[in-house]
């Protein structure tokens, strides 16, 4: 039979820990009924890094004051602290992302990638073309190429000439030549020298008209007649001149020319 004075010997140090133990969680403010709110306030995602800093302070002196083995759950309770921090740098650090995807384009012209083309007249009073193109570029901004070659539309240069010849109507050639305008257009081509023949413009009817015809004029004196519409009137004054010297006859003072 066992003694019972061995049994109770042996519950006494144990209730001598326990009652310790109790003791030092009073001393420290460990009281269990207590530490729920501050776990609860640790598992919110440590709205405050001053709550993990706090943690850590916490656990390293409650660490200190036990010791021993009891030193284990203290430095846990001070890592459980520090990482209670964790979660607000990682907010900053999401912060610091955001203003710079905002920041990307400091002035926005237009949406990267698109395109557009600027046509403008150019040229001889401005009837020509010419354009150039831009492209938006990754930092916002158009990016304008050089103008295009200008495709010209006026027909002249104004105040340049041109030569050029026609053909005389009695046979043979003369030279003319033609002005561009301020419109940049050619004007009608003038005569830069005479046809050296004339023969077919006219004939003369009468070196000195008669007074006693009918219904003429008797002051219609040297009387002309165009004989073909080839010819200018200058050419007809002209040839109605020489075909009366020709044919040895006084030209009058009052000229008749008949023209078609």
């Amino acid at each position: 039979m066992r003694d019972p004075r061995r049994r109770l010997s042996r519950t006494k140090p144990l209730l001598a820990f326990v009652s310790v133990g109790f003791a030092c969680n009073g001393l420290l403010g460990n009281d269990p009924r207590e530490l729920a709110p501050n776990q609860s306030d640790a598992a919110s995602g440590g709205e405050k890094t001053d709550a993990g800093a706090a943690g850590a302070r916490d656990g390293g002196a409650a660490g200190e004051a036990r010791g021993g083995e009891s030193g284990k759950g203290d430095s846990g309770s001070g890592r459980a602290g520090a990482g209670a921090g964790l979660p607000g740098s990682a907010g900053e650090a999401g912060s610091v992302g955001s203003a710079g995807e905002a920041g990307a384009c400091a002035v926005v012209e237009c949406t990267p990638g698109t395109t557009q083309s600027d046509p403008e007249p150019c040229g001889d009073c401005m009837l020509g073309m010419h354009e150039r193109t831009a492209v938006c570029s990754s930092g916002c901004r158009w990016e304008w190429s050089d103008w295009s070659t200008c495709v010209e539309a006026a027909a002249c240069h104004p105040g340049t000439t041109r030569p050029s010849t026609a053909n005389c109507p009695c046979g043979g050639t003369k030279s003319q030549s033609a002005s561009c305008g301020t419109d940049c257009t050619w004007g009608a081509p003038t005569d830069t020298s005479s046809c050296a023949d004339l023969d077919c413009c006219t004939s003369v009817k009468f070196c000195d008209t008669p007074d006693d015809l009918a219904g003429i004029p008797a002051s219609r004196g040297t009387w002309c007649v165009q004989e073909t519409a080839a010819c200018t009137h200058a050419e007809v004054d002209t040839d109605c001149a020489s075909s009366v010297a020709q044919i040895s006859c006084a030209l009058e003072a009052d000229v008749y020319i008949q023209y078609l």
